[in-house]
């Protein structure tokens, strides 16, 4: 039993769920409603793992260098503005991405489930190509992000 112990603890396999989370967008869609769209995004992340509060997911929506950002774990959702997201997020800019946010009152997470996040995108993501992001930042391993996912939103009431 000991010998098993140790053979798990020694495996890189049995801990990279928790150092290494694999985070893959396979289907956005966006609907409009109101002045702003809802967006079900669905995709493969390590729920479980990463509904933890020390390293939570978030979803961010870009259009431009224009961007709401949403955390899964129920923080306030928030928006900015960061030219570097033209080319998509990169793990390096989490921490600019995250001090160029305001709070956004506006926009919201409607819902969570195991391989599916809807949230709310206020005015700020308007009419256009919309980019879909997730990422999660682990402690002393670093930013993960996922594939970038881009969906056209049309139909927004000015």
């Amino acid at each position: 039993m000991l010998a098993a112990v140790i053979l798990l603890a020694a495996c890189p396999c049995a801990q990279a769920g928790l150092t290494d989370p694999n985070l893959a967008i396979g289907r956005v869609t966006a609907t409009p409603s109101g002045s702003g769209s809802v967006v079900d995004v669905v995709g493969n992340w390590e729920f479980d793992a990463l509904m933890q509060v020390e390293f939570p997911l978030t979803l961010v929506a870009s259009q431009g260098e224009n961007f709401v950002r949403i955390p899964v774990d129920g923080q306030g959702a928030d928006s900015g503005s960061l030219p570097a997201l033209v080319d998509g997020l990169d793990p390096l800019e989490i921490e600019a991405l995250e001090a160029a946010a305001l709070p956004a009152a506006e926009a919201s997470l409607l819902r969570v489930e195991p391989h599916r996040i809807t949230v709310a995108l206020p005015a700020l993501i308007g009419d256009g190509l919309v980019s879909i992001e997730i990422y999660v930042v682990v402690p002393d391993h670093g930013g993960f992000v996922s594939n970038r996912v881009s969906v056209e939103v049309a139909g927004i009431d000015p």
